[in-house]
């Protein structure tokens, strides 16, 4: 990622900040607004979700700019989320979701660049997430029959 593009995640990230716990209610809304069938793959309690995930997304934006650094940590989340049952066509489903909540709260200071910016992050993101998915996928016996 480009300097400029780094920089305007960090900033837009640290508006975010002080209001994480809105922008986690607001995603998952969206998300189970536009695919309920996601909804059953998250038993946990949403807020203690949503701290998760603004705990995650704060560790890769203080990493953009060494991202060697996380990606260990992303493919094995991308593992994880395949045991939950998590899918390739869920990654742009959570990745609009997760941009309109950062439209919503952010408002005026979502600009064109700065949701470029999170897009190129989060396919980032979502790549190496999905390349460990697939690994973990690979590496399955498969079932045997009985004759």
């Amino acid at each position: 990622m480009s300097p400029p593009a780094i920089q305007l995640i960090r900033h837009t990230f640290s508006l975010l900040e002080g209001r994480a716990g809105i922008v986690a209610l607001l995603f998952y809304q969206r998300l189970f607004q536009i695919a309920p069938a996601t909804r059953p793959m998250f038993s946990n309690d949403i807020e203690a979700q949503g701290v998760k995930l603004m705990q995650m997304l704060r560790t890769v934006t203080t990493s953009l700019d060494a991202p060697e650094s996380v990606a260990p940590m992303l493919a094995e989340m991308g593992q994880r989320h395949a045991t939950y049952g998590v899918v390739d066509e869920h990654y742009g489903i959570v990745g609009t979701a997760l941009l309109e909540a950062f439209a919503d709260v952010l408002g005026k200071d979502f600009t064109v660049g700065a949701r470029d910016a999170w897009s190129e992050a989060y396919a980032w993101i979502t790549g190496i997430m999905q390349e460990g998915a697939a690994h973990w996928k690979a590496m399955q016996i498969p079932a045997r029959s009985e004759f």
